[in-house]
């Protein structure tokens, strides 16, 4: 059993926070973030993440935990740390067609201080990051280790992991293997490769469900096209065990933090007249926000509800939410369109007016969009939904 150690973790998302909830019970965790507020709920013993599990964890770990808003406050005890998790956000830029990783470069620069402290990089990165930074940096204590999480689910996740993927280094993959291993429920495969091998599992993995996403919007939107049954023929393609049941329910479109970014970094790196398949991707989901638009506009409704508008279900992220996409797409005026939500507190998002009853929201809706139908809240204006959900999971 590996011994108890110093861990920083340098981000509080859902990254950062499951990773601290796995090390708790048997290390000592200190996680920086420069959002205020999280630091103040970390130091109460509080996640910042809205998880029972996680919740849980850093209250009955308070002793083990502690939580800084500035790499100054801990820059004199780095000598101190055993091992350090990058865990931030890297935010496609759009323009530059690129990972945002500046932030990631600030504080390897800082880290790399200390000639002898192993630094993973759990952040999503560019295919080659790590290896760069290596030499930028003149050291080899730089490894790359993927997070494979669901929102809604980290902490599971982390505990129960498919795979561990470790960047091969002749000084610290080991540590590494040890220190997750002996943190997990399960004996997962561990697989020991390049650096940049290891990134591109990591977007290979997140465009291959994406792909697998938007394959299934297009088996539903022939259906509709073809006056078909889309669930007939879903459970049957999907009773190939080589195929399997899984991200194959129809949808708004693939949304969230993590598809969308990851795929289109991978793309960025592709010659499209090489490359067929990878580059239509993108396309296709947003192809299928024209093609639900076209659908909607059919009902002319005069006032449209929208039911949720998280990112995904079980999640409180509406980063990238094919729902709001999809609204946004209708053009319709924002007074025209009203949001149920549970998650926001106040009276609008983005424009649009929140309305806390459901029983008003049912009410007042001509039409309500639903990329995940709910039997309990909407079981009784089952009418007036619109949804393309077969299976009521995703």
């Amino acid at each position: 059993m590996i011994k108890s150690c110093n861990i920083l973790i340098i981000g509080a998302g859902y990254v950062g926070c499951s990773m601290a909830s796995i090390f708790l019970p048997k290390h000592r965790v200190a996680i920086l973030d420069n959002n205020l507020q999280k630091v103040e709920s970390i130091k109460k013993g509080k996640s910042p993440i809205n998880e029972k599990q996680l919740l849980d964890i850093f209250h009955a770990n308070q002793k083990n935990l502690k939580a800084f808003s500035s790499f100054n406050e801990i820059s004199n005890h780095v000598n101190e740390i055993d091992i350090a998790f990058i865990a931030l956000p890297t935010n496609y830029n759009n323009q530059k067609k690129e990972f945002d990783t500046s932030t990631l470069d600030e504080y390897l620069d800082l880290l790399t201080c200390n000639l002898d402290l192993p630094i993973v990089i759990k952040s999503t990165v560019p295919i080659g990051y790590t290896k760069r930074q290596n030499e930028t940096n003149k050291t080899d204590t730089i490894l790359f280790s993927p997070e494979f999480l669901r929102e809604g689910s980290a902490y599971f996740d982390n505990k129960n992991p498919s795979r561990v993927i470790i960047s091969a280094n002749k000084r610290f993959d080991k540590l590494v293997k040890e220190l997750i291993l002996d943190s997990t429920n399960n004996q997962p495969p561990v697989f020991i490769m390049s650096s940049s091998e290891a990134e591109s599992v990591k977007l290979f993995s997140n465009a291959y469900l994406a792909m697998r996403v938007s394959f299934f919007n297009e088996l539903d939107y022939f259906s509709s096209e073809n006056n078909l049954n889309p669930e007939n023929i879903i459970n049957g393609v999907c009773s190939d065990k080589r195929i399997l049941d899984i991200y194959n329910n129809p949808s708004f479109g693939y949304g969230g933090y993590c598809l969308p970014k990851d795929t289109n970094q991978l793309i960025s790196g592709l010659d499209e007249e090489a490359y067929r398949l990878i580059p239509n991707i993108t396309k296709s989901n947003d192809q299928r926000i024209k093609n639900l638009t076209k659908d909607i506009k059919k009902y002319n409704p005069k006032k449209i509800g929208v039911y949720r508008v998280i990112a995904k279900s079980e999640s409180d992220n509406f980063r990238e939410s094919s729902t709001f996409k999809l609204i946004q797409n209708l053009d319709y005026n924002n007074e025209d369109i009203i949001l149920y939500e549970p998650l926001i507190n106040d009276s609008s998002y983005l424009g649009y007016r929140v309305e806390k009853k459901l029983s008003n929201f049912k009410k007042n809706a001509d039409i309500i969009l639903a990329n995940r139908k709910s039997e309990k809240d909407l079981g009784d204006v089952a009418e007036k939904i619109y949804t393309r959900d077969i299976f009521g999971i995703l």
